[in-house]
């Protein structure tokens, strides 16, 4: 199973949700293997995560997990 973990950070209030931006990757693990430094692919790719006002608004970052399936 491919697994990438995401740092999300610097909060950013829009009309109803709080936008965070990438931080760092923490990890990327393939096949059981951790991978200690990223892809090239991934020095380019500033995805952000948009949270519901409630929720995102306590919060200083995220940590997103993506996993294949």
């Amino acid at each position: 199973m491919k697994t990438i973990t995401f740092i999300m950070g610097d909060p950013d209030p829009k009309k109803h949700s709080i936008r965070f931006d990438l931080q760092s990757i923490e990890k990327i693990e393939e096949d059981g293997a951790v991978a200690v430094e990223a892809p090239a692919w991934t020095r380019n790719f500033k995805p952000s995560f948009y949270v519901p006002n409630p929720i995102g608004s306590a919060s200083k970052t995220l940590r997103v997990t993506i996993e294949e399936l």
